[in-house]
């Protein structure tokens, strides 16, 4: 039998900051945002938001990225 990967376990290279970068599904990046999950697989679809990474059936991003992402939204409303 195949272990899967959970998300919390999966790391890629490390970020600016030094830390390891965590991968992030659909549901931790609704909750963060407080919008559904159709929603923040509409913005992917659109590409309005970091590129995805497909892993199996499930789209993840780099965590590092959708913060940076959610930064530039917030400094682009001042």
């Amino acid at each position: 039998m195949q272990d899967k990967l959970l998300p919390s376990e999966c790391h890629v290279a490390s970020s600016d900051k030094g830390m390891p970068d965590q991968l992030i599904g659909v549901n931790q990046i609704a909750e963060m945002l407080s919008i559904s999950k159709d929603f923040v697989r509409k913005l992917d679809r659109t590409g309005e938001m970091p590129k995805s990474l497909k892993l199996g059936r499930r789209r993840l991003w780099k965590e590092s990225e959708i913060e940076e992402w959610i930064a530039r939204k917030l400094e682009s409303r001042k």
